[in-house]
């Protein structure tokens, strides 16, 4: 596979991960909602590192074995996910 090939295969890729990142952050706003319907805190610390955990683990399987990498990226979206969700329901004007 030639450069421009391999280069063409990762803009690809970006670009899939950025419709997930997307659609994850819309998910997030119901997840808002879910919450302060049934009076739970934003802030989940265990929902969170369970979280952190089950991802390096799938991360490992599939050969990338960097945990400091797999938390620090899922630490990344956790916390643009709660800026999501604290400014969601402030536009609703919930909180």
């Amino acid at each position: 596979m030639e450069l421009s090939e391999i280069r063409t295969e990762l803009d690809r890729l970006d670009t899939e991960l950025v419709e997930c990142l997307s659609e994850r952050f819309l998910l997030t706003k119901k997840v808002a909602e879910a919450k302060y319907a049934m009076g739970k805190p934003l802030v989940d610390k265990e929902r969170e590192e369970s979280l952190i955990k089950d991802r390096t683990m799938k991360f490992t399987q599939k050969g990338i074995n960097d945990p400091y990498f797999v938390e620090k990226l899922f630490r990344l979206i956790i916390e643009e996910s709660l800026k999501i969700e604290k400014a969601h329901l402030k536009s609703l004007h919930l909180k």
